[in-house]
């Protein structure tokens, strides 16, 4: 009827009201923690950073984190399993997050040669691959998404980029599993800062044939360097459920004077969001993705003039989102309340 719709444009419009009122002071309290935080920090005295070493790219452990999707590694499994076989060295561990649809079972009764570390509940994506690498046994881990096919012949061309010791990741070529879906992601990561917040995007380019640098490695097709993953101290709870995990690693892995890689010749397939996208609805992971890019932000950028721009371009865009709609190029009032 037209009067719920009146309504709800209504409990919409004064909601944004109230959010234009409320949200300057929730971003000034946000900017006060920061720069509590820098002040403190210039204060303390600066630690000194232990050497890099070189890790032995002979072997791999690659770790899958699983979330309920059962039928995910009975359809994947195998290829994984395949790529690693006639290297005694390499391990698999897929690490079950609390699922409540008989995957632990199922691998446990089809797939008795991986190791199975059963969570008694979700630490969600980021926790659950921190476990598989402090369990993991090799010098390189290769963090595969549960959603994932792998060639064959994956796994040697991103040990081959491990050849100094200042490496940190190499990511592998994603193509998805639907060769008639638009190719969104690549492998080869890109990040730019624009109007106050972090932008990425994968890019195509064919001419790129060998390693070459990349902004991260997708934390679902990606090797990392297990000591320097540890050293940074994983994939961090802040940015739990999902998403971001990997790029805020990878950013501070840059910081450190690290390399993240590209390695073109190492290919994997997604199903896309093939786990998120069945347990959580559109509104809700873009909600995520937004709550991350502001904590991106805040807990990586430490130039004001950037940060300025920052807290302008976030109140400006979530008030626009509140009277005419959610944008995925804007802040919003549901990633700033989350």
């Amino acid at each position: 009827p037209c009067w719920k719709r009146e309504m709800q444009r209504l409990l919409r419009f004064l909601y944004a009201i109230a959010f234009v009122v409320l949200a300057p002071l929730l971003l000034l309290i946000a900017a006060a923690g920061l720069a509590f935080c820098d002040l403190f920090a210039r204060a303390r005295r600066r630690r000194s950073v232990p050497p890099s070493e070189k890790v032995s790219a002979h072997s791999a452990s690659v770790v899958i984190p699983n979330w309920n999707g059962r039928d995910l590694l009975e359809k994947y499994l195998p290829s994984v399993i395949a790529a690693l076989d006639g290297n005694a060295g390499n391990e698999l561990i897929v690490v079950d997050n609390g699922s409540t649809d008989g995957s632990v079972e199922f691998v446990r009764q089809h797939f008795p040669s991986v190791n199975l570390i059963a969570l008694p509940k979700n630490l969600g994506f980021g926790g659950g691959s921190n476990v598989g690498f402090r369990a993991a046994r090799n010098d390189i881990v290769v963090l595969l998404n549960s959603d994932m096919r792998v060639h064959r012949e994956f796994l040697a061309p991103l040990l081959e980029g491990f050849f100094d010791e200042r490496v940190f990741a190499v990511s592998c070529q994603i193509f998805f599993g639907d060769p008639n879906k638009r190719r969104e992601e690549t492998g080869l990561t890109q990040g730019t800062w624009q109007h106050g917040s972090l932008r990425v995007r994968h890019r195509i380019d064919e001419a790129i044939t060998d390693l070459y640098p990349c902004f991260y490695g997708g934390g679902g097709s990606c090797a990392f360097d297990r000591r320097k993953f540890l050293e940074l101290g994983g994939f961090d709870a802040l940015l739990a459920p999902f998403y971001l995990e990997d790029t805020d690693l990878s950013y501070l892995a840059w910081k450190r004077g690290w390399k993240v890689l590209y390695q073109p010749k190492s290919v994997v397939f997604h199903e896309h969001r093939g786990t998120i996208g069945k347990r959580f609805n559109d509104a809700q992971i873009r909600a995520v993705l937004k709550k991350n890019f502001l904590l991106f932000t805040w807990k990586n950028i430490h130039e004001w003039r950037r940060l300025s721009s920052h807290f302008f371009w976030t109140y400006a865009g979530a008030v626009l989102s509140g009277f005419f709609g959610d944008s995925p190029e804007r802040a919003s009032m549901a990633g700033i309340g989350r």
